[in-house]
C-alpha cells in the first residue's frame, strides 16, 4: 500500500519525463516573416522609462552574494538605453528565499567602470605577452592539469 504523506518524486515541470534525443535544442517555430530567430523583447524596461528593472536569478548560494555581475549588467542598460538614469537591480537566491539590491545611477558610470579597470588590465596584460600565470584557488585539487604548480593529484 503507498504512503500517501510524501510529495511526488522526480521533475513534474517537463513532460514527457524521457531521454532528450540530442543535446543542442532544436526550435520548431519563430514569429511569421521571420526566416532567422531574433531577441523578441527585453525585460524590464518600456519605452520613455527613466528607471530600469534587473533582477538576477541564483538557484546557488548566499552566503557570499557577488553583485559584480548586476553592475556590469547595469553598465550594458545604461549604453544600450541613454534614457535611463537608474537601476534597481537584485540577485534573488530562489532556493534560499533571499533577495539582495542594488541600485545604480547614470552619474556613477565612471566609479562602476573603476572597479573593473583592474581585472580588465590584468587579463589584457596576460592576451598580450601570452602568459597565464597559476592561481591558487580551491578548486585546484580537482583540476586535470599535471604541469601547474598548485596540482594536488
Amino acid at each position: 500500500m503507498p504512503d500517501i504523506h510524501h510529495p511526488k518524486r522526480g521533475s513534474h515541470g517537463y513532460s514527457p519525463r524521457k531521454r532528450a534525443r540530442a543535446e543542442t535544442p532544436h526550435i520548431k517555430s519563430w514569429p511569421e516573416g521571420m526566416d532567422k530567430p531574433k531577441i523578441q523583447g527585453f525585460l524590464g524596461y518600456k519605452a520613455g522609462m527613466t528607471h530600469a528593472f534587473i533582477v538576477d536569478y541564483k538557484t546557488g548560494s548566499n552566503k557570499y552574494p557577488d553583485p559584480k555581475q548586476l553592475r556590469l549588467m547595469s553598465l550594458m542598460t545604461f549604453a544600450h538605453f541613454p534614457e535611463v538614469n537608474k537601476i534597481k537591480a537584485g540577485l534573488l537566491f530562489v532556493m534560499h528565499n533571499s533577495f539582495v539590491t542594488e541600485e545604480y545611477e547614470r552619474k556613477d558610470i565612471d566609479k562602476s567602470w573603476d572597479k573593473f579597470k583592474g581585472p580588465l588590465e590584468r587579463l589584457n596584460n596576460s592576451y598580450e605577452t601570452n602568459s597565464w600565470p597559476p592561481n591558487y584557488t580551491p578548486l585546484c585539487r580537482y583540476c586535470p592539469v599535471k604541469t601547474c604548480d598548485f596540482n594536488q593529484g
